[in-house]
């Protein structure tokens, strides 16, 4: 996996790496503007600085189909990302998608 001009091969690396991408690209906005905020900036904290498993790991409040909308429809119109996947396709996608997206979300936070 590589990130700004690193490349990682182990489980922690590839968790650093991530918590490096959610804290610095994905939730740049200002705290007062996504509830969980800063529980993620946490999250990506601890798990940079220890081996975090699943006993120790805080268990998340289920992501609802909402607050997944919500989201969305906030997006920027601005070009696709990493994903490659443009905002507009996902603010035009059917509730299909978004019930299967906020499965997603919530089993990557189980």
């Amino acid at each position: 996996m590589t990130y700004n001009n690193t490349t990682t091969t182990s489980d922690k690396e590839k968790a650093d790496l991530f918590a490096d991408y959610f804290q610095n690209d994905v939730y740049s906005y200002t705290d007062d503007t996504l509830p969980f905020h800063d529980q993620i900036t946490s999250q990506a904290s601890n798990i940079k600085k220890k081996n975090i498993t699943s006993s120790n790991t805080p268990k998340w409040k289920q992501i609802t189909i909402e607050e997944v909308k919500y989201h969305i429809k906030r997006l920027r119109n601005s070009p696709a990302g990493p994903d490659n996947i443009h905002n507009r396709r996902l603010k035009n996608s059917s509730e299909l998608l978004i019930e299967h997206l906020t499965k997603l979300f919530n089993q990557i936070l189980k």
